[in-house]
């Protein structure tokens, strides 16, 4: 099985990871021994302390999530950890061989993360000084994010590999009956059932796979997405399209013996004339 790392640049899954490392963060910290009674200061209101759990805190380790998980998915491209551990050796080693990410990717996000944390806090009077001693790089705010990097690394990771895991075993189900295609992505590889498929259409050097959930961009040729899809539900309506049979909607003549075919969702694609002959054809015998 092939793991897909397209749950790391999801915008929820960054949004959760910032939002759940802010409150063990908080928790731990403001229920502390030390200091208890916080919610007694007469500098307390709810609104500041929405203020600072929201933007201090949450929106802004977005970016601080953002970047961590841009590099995990970039270094397991780049040392191809796109196999899943089969054994729990294999699962061992594929922890470990996350170890780089989680120790560094501090020093990736922390002039960014803090940056902006310092332009909140002192605009418009920016005292660099402070920005020097408080808020760039130092032993204690790198022990500080450590734990909170390998927690928010490995979670999603094993998050991941579990749900992964979970499909695998629902896709070879016996009772399952649906056509289920892997399109690689640069993600990794993505099933998508073959009737969820609306058309494939040639974008550049690589192929968008359009579902009623949206675009996906496959590294596979238009011939070989051709050659994947059930014949009998697709045709080629032109030299960069695969159209599925049953979203073809109406049609209607355009110049140059040229016809322009139009799906159910709106969508439109100039074919030729002969070409608009043989989806005819394939058509008739669904008519009758």
């Amino acid at each position: 099985m092939v793991i897909n790392y397209g749950i790391f640049t999801r915008l929820k899954t960054i949004l959760l990871t910032s939002i759940f490392s802010v409150l063990v963060i908080n928790i731990i910290v403001y229920l502390s021994p030390e200091n208890q009674g916080w919610w007694n200061s007469s500098h307390f209101t709810w609104i500041n302390l929405l203020q600072f759990l929201l933007i201090d805190q949450i929106l802004i380790e977005c970016v601080s999530v953002l970047i961590t998980f841009f590099l995990l998915t970039k270094y397991a491209q780049a040392f191809n950890l796109s196999d899943y551990p089969a054994s729990k050796k294999s699962i061992i080693r594929y922890q470990v061989a996350f170890l780089p990410v989680a120790l560094l990717a501090f020093f990736a996000f922390n002039p960014v993360t803090q940056t902006l944390r310092f332009f909140y806090h002192y605009l418009p009077d920016l005292d660099w000084g402070v920005y020097w001693s408080e808020y760039f790089y130092s032993t204690d705010l790198y022990l500080t994010y450590l734990p909170i990097v390998f927690i928010q690394v490995y979670t999603v990771l094993n998050i991941n590999l579990t749900s992964q895991y979970s499909n695998e075993i629902t896709l070879k189900d016996p009772d399952e009956e649906r056509s289920l295609l892997e399109i690689r992505t640069e993600n990794g590889v993505r099933f998508i059932a073959a009737d969820h498929i609306i058309y494939g259409k040639k974008d550049k050097r690589k192929t968008i796979v359009a579902t009623a959930e949206g675009k996906h961009f496959t590294n596979l040729s238009i011939s070989e997405l051709e050659e994947t899809l059930p014949k009998n539900d697709f045709i080629r309506i032109n030299r960069a399209t695969i159209v599925q049979l049953a979203v073809i909607d109406q049609y209607a003549y355009w110049e140059n013996d040229k016809y322009v075919l139009t799906i159910k969702n709106g969508e439109q694609f100039i074919v030729s004339r002969q070409r608009l002959k043989s989806i005819k054809t394939v058509l008739k015998p669904s008519q009758k």
